[in-house]
Formats: C-alpha cells, sequence, structure tokens
C-alpha cells in the first residue's frame, strides 16, 4: 500500500544500522548482502558477455552498486529532501552504465 516502500527502506535502514552493531545481525546482512551482490554480478556478467566485453570486473561493478543502493538508501530517510523523487534509479542506471561501457572488449 502506500508508504510501504518507504517504510520497507527505513526498516532496512535500520537493520543495517544494528549489524554496525551486533555481531549476529552483521551475520544476517552481510548474507542478505552477499546474495543481493551475487545475483548483481551474476546480471551483469551476462550483459558484459552479450556485449562482448571482458567479464573480470563484474564482481567490483557489483560491489560499486550495491554500495550505491545502499547510499541512496540511507540518504533518503535520513536527509529527504536530497534525493528528489525517481532520482535514485536514474543516478544508478547512469552509474552502471559508465561501468560496463569502461569494461574492455573481451
Amino acid at each position: 500500500g502506500e508508504g510501504s516502500a518507504e517504510t520497507a527502506v527505513t526498516a532496512w535502514v535500520a537493520l543495517s544500522a544494528e549489524a554496525t552493531f551486533k555481531p549476529e545481525v552483521r551475520k544476517l546482512f552481510e548474507r542478505l548482502l552477499q546474495e543481493r551482490h551475487q545475483l548483481l554480478r551474476q546480471l551483469i556478467g551476462e550483459s558484459l558477455r552479450a556485449e562482448g566485453r571482458a567479464r573480470r570486473g563484474s564482481s567490483t561493478i557489483a560491489a560499486a552498486m550495491v554500495a550505491s543502493i545502499e547510499g541512496f538508501f540511507l540518504v533518503a530517510c535520513a536527509a529527504t529532501s536530497l534525493v528528489p523523487q525517481g532520482s535514485a534509479a536514474r543516478a544508478a542506471r547512469a552509474r552502471v552504465d559508465r561501468l560496463l561501457d569502461a569494461q574492455s572488449p573481451s
């Protein structure tokens, strides 16, 4: 429903903050981020392969995307006025496009 996305993001940011203090939460949070990273790495690798580009940077690109997403979540919760509606998706897409374009041909 309305506001559910904001509630989910706020809960996620709270979980990430808790992970910095509690080892048992950190373990869970790290596993969840690892799963997200693995999926992104796979998708990025497939995209690079389809474009005939080297895949060796796919893990780094995936890590940059996870960091970008997590950063937008945090800033959107802590300083809402800094993230205009819809800007996070556009910025993340532009970033991944630049990172993919930087990969040399295989």
